[in-house]
């Protein structure tokens, strides 16, 4: 069974930069690339919106916004992984101390 993207990701949903930061945070990413964990958040919540307009680019107040979504939603993600309040669905660098 396939399941596509667009059947996760809601476009009008102003709730998808944050959904791609904590997904991004729960998943480890920003321990592969070389920048820092927030920026990482970051670019995740930019990165499913312009994903989300074909490639796009919005105005930069609206790009902002959605940094600002990823790196909130990364950081929630971080919390709540953290506490132990989510169980391991993958058996990456979720909680790999820095």
């Amino acid at each position: 069974m396939t399941i596509s993207l667009n059947a996760l990701v809601d476009c009008d949903n102003r709730w998808k930069a944050a959904v791609a930061g904590a997904g991004a945070a729960y998943l480890g990413a920003d321990l592969y690339v070389p920048a820092p964990s927030y920026a990482t958040f970051a670019a995740a919540g930019v990165g499913i919106d312009l994903w989300c307009k074909g490639g796009e680019m919005s105005p930069w107040q609206e790009m902002a916004g959605c940094a600002l979504g990823g790196y909130v939603g990364g950081m929630a993600m971080r919390v709540v992984a953290s506490s132990g309040a989510l169980p391991r669905l993958v058996t990456g660098p979720l909680l790999v101390p820095r």
